[in-house]
C-alpha cells in the first residue's frame, strides 16, 4: 500500500498507509470592475492545501498510539520539507505540516486526515533536467521539450570560451520573454542566471547591474531558446525540474 515520505522519512515504518491522495491544484483570477467592463490581471497560484486520508495500524492500541506520537514528532517542523506521495513517485512538494485529526474505527487502527500546506503550490519532478549546449553559432537556437503541466524556472549557466565584452540576449521565442546581460567575461568564467529567484551572478558574485528584460521561464511542450551576442565559443548549461499543478 502507498504511504508518505516526509523530510526523507518513509512513514510506512510507523504503520501509515495513504488512503485518499489529493494532488489537485488551482489558479485564481481577480477582477476589477470599471464603469462599463471588468479587468483582470494574470491568474495567481494560491498556497495549496494537501488533505490526505491516512490510516495508522498497529498490533495493538498502544502500538498504534506510539506510531502516531512518532509521526507527529517527525512532522513537527517549523519550516518546509520535501513531501512525496507513495502513489506519485515521480514528483514531490515542499510542504509544512498543518494538522492530523481522525478517529479509531478499530482498537488498533486510527483513520483520519493529514493536512499539509504548500506555500509553493507546484509539485517538482524528482529527476532534474541538466543539459549543456555548445554555443557554435550567433544566434544559437536551442529546442527544448519540457515535461510537466506548469512553467519551469531554469538555471542558465553561460560559460565563456574566450574573453568577452558585450551584451548577451537569451530569448524564449514562444513566450516573447527576453533577458539581456551586459558586461565582460574572461575565458572560462561562468555567468549564472537563476530564473526562479531573478538573480544573476558572475563566478558567484552578484552581477545584477547588467541585467535587463525578463528572466525567461519554460512552458510545458516545445520551447525555442535563442542566444545572441555571445559569439561562437562557449556553452549554455540549462538545469530545471519540471513542475506540475
Amino acid at each position: 500500500m502507498p504511504s508518505i515520505t516526509f523530510n526523507g522519512v518513509d512513514l510506512s515504518a510507523y504503520g501509515l498507509v495513504l488512503l485518499t491522495p489529493d494532488p489537485s491544484a488551482q489558479l485564481i483570477s481577480e477582477s476589477y470592475q470599471m464603469l462599463t467592463r471588468s479587468y483582470s490581471p494574470e491568474s495567481k497560484a494560491p498556497p495549496k492545501t494537501l488533505s490526505l486520508g491516512v490510516s495508522v495500524v498497529g498490533t495493538s492500541r498502544a502500538t498504534a498510539e506510539a506510531y502516531l506520537d512518532s509521526i507527529k514528532a517527525l512532522l513537527n517542523r517549523r519550516t518546509d520539507a520535501r513531501l512525496a506521495l507513495g502513489n506519485m513517485t515521480d514528483r514531490y512538494w515542499m510542504a509544512r505540516y498543518q494538522s492530523l485529526a481522525g478517529s479509531w474505527p478499530a482498537p488498533s487502527t486510527f483513520e483520519g486526515t493529514l493536512t499539509f500546506i504548500c506555500v509553493d503550490p507546484w509539485a517538482y519532478a524528482v529527476t532534474a533536467v541538466d543539459v549543456v549546449h555548445a554555443i557554435d553559432a550567433d544566434p544559437k537556437e536551442i529546442s527544448l521539450s519540457v515535461a510537466g503541466s506548469a512553467e519551469a524556472c531554469p538555471v542558465l549557466v553561460l560559460t565563456a570560451g574566450e574573453a568577452w565584452d558585450s551584451t548577451v540576449t537569451i530569448l524564449n521565442a514562444g513566450l516573447g520573454m527576453s533577458l539581456t546581460w551586459a558586461g565582460a567575461m574572461t575565458n572560462g568564467q561562468r555567468l549564472t542566471l537563476d530564473c526562479r529567484s531573478w538573480h544573476a551572478s558572475l563566478e558567484g558574485s552578484a552581477a545584477m547591474t547588467g541585467v535587463g528584460g525578463q528572466f525567461p521561464v519554460l512552458m510545458p511542450g516545445t520551447n525555442l531558446l535563442s542566444v545572441t551576442g555571445f559569439g561562437v565559443l562557449g556553452s549554455l548549461r540549462i538545469r530545471y525540474n519540471a513542475r506540475y499543478m
